[in-house]
Protein backbone atom coordinates (compact mmCIF):
# COMPACT_ATOMS: atom_id res chain seq x y z
CA UNK A 1 0.00 0.00 0.00
CA UNK A 2 1.35 3.37 -0.99
CA UNK A 3 1.45 6.30 1.45
CA UNK A 4 0.13 9.52 -0.09
CA UNK A 5 -0.33 13.00 1.34
CA UNK A 6 -3.82 14.45 1.05
CA UNK A 7 -3.63 18.23 1.18
CA UNK A 8 -6.45 20.13 2.93
CA UNK A 9 -6.85 23.74 1.85
CA UNK A 10 -9.30 26.48 2.72
CA UNK A 11 -10.52 28.51 -0.25
CA UNK A 12 -11.22 32.23 -0.28
CA UNK A 13 -14.95 31.55 -0.03
CA UNK A 14 -14.45 29.66 3.26
CA UNK A 15 -15.00 26.18 1.84
CA UNK A 16 -12.41 23.41 2.09
CA UNK A 17 -10.94 21.08 -0.49
CA UNK A 18 -8.78 17.99 -0.26
CA UNK A 19 -6.61 16.62 -3.05
CA UNK A 20 -3.99 13.92 -3.47
CA UNK A 21 -0.33 14.92 -3.66
CA UNK A 22 0.52 12.14 -6.14
CA UNK A 23 0.22 12.94 -9.83
CA UNK A 24 1.85 9.69 -10.94
CA UNK A 25 -1.04 7.41 -9.95
CA UNK A 26 -3.66 6.19 -12.41
CA UNK A 27 -6.45 8.00 -10.57
CA UNK A 28 -7.07 11.23 -8.70
CA UNK A 29 -9.39 11.77 -5.75
CA UNK A 30 -10.62 15.13 -4.48
CA UNK A 31 -13.19 16.26 -1.95
CA UNK A 32 -14.89 19.50 -0.99
CA UNK A 33 -17.00 20.70 1.91
CA UNK A 34 -18.02 23.56 4.14
CA UNK A 35 -15.74 22.20 6.88
CA UNK A 36 -12.45 20.33 6.77
CA UNK A 37 -14.19 17.26 8.21
CA UNK A 38 -16.86 17.38 5.49
CA UNK A 39 -14.19 17.68 2.79
CA UNK A 40 -12.26 14.70 4.21
CA UNK A 41 -15.46 12.61 4.27
CA UNK A 42 -16.17 13.56 0.65
CA UNK A 43 -12.58 12.63 -0.23
CA UNK A 44 -12.81 9.24 1.51
CA UNK A 45 -16.16 8.52 -0.18
CA UNK A 46 -14.57 9.37 -3.55
CA UNK A 47 -11.68 7.01 -2.84
CA UNK A 48 -14.12 4.18 -2.03
CA UNK A 49 -16.05 4.92 -5.25
CA UNK A 50 -12.85 4.87 -7.29
CA UNK A 51 -11.76 1.57 -5.76
CA UNK A 52 -15.19 0.05 -6.49
CA UNK A 53 -15.09 1.32 -10.09
CA UNK A 54 -11.68 -0.22 -10.71
CA UNK A 55 -12.87 -3.55 -9.31
CA UNK A 56 -16.02 -3.49 -11.45
CA UNK A 57 -13.94 -2.78 -14.56
CA UNK A 58 -11.39 -5.48 -13.69
CA UNK A 59 -8.59 -2.93 -13.51
CA UNK A 60 -5.63 -3.03 -11.14
CA UNK A 61 -6.14 -0.56 -8.30
CA UNK A 62 -3.15 0.82 -6.43
CA UNK A 63 -4.36 1.22 -2.86
CA UNK A 64 -3.24 4.23 -0.86
CA UNK A 65 -3.02 5.19 2.78
CA UNK A 66 -3.61 8.91 3.17
CA UNK A 67 -1.90 11.33 5.53
CA UNK A 68 -4.10 14.41 5.76
CA UNK A 69 -2.05 17.60 6.07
Amino acid sequence: MRKVKAIIERAGDGNYSVYMDADDMSYLVTGTGKTAEEAVKCFNDGYADMKRYYQEEGKVFEEAEFEFV
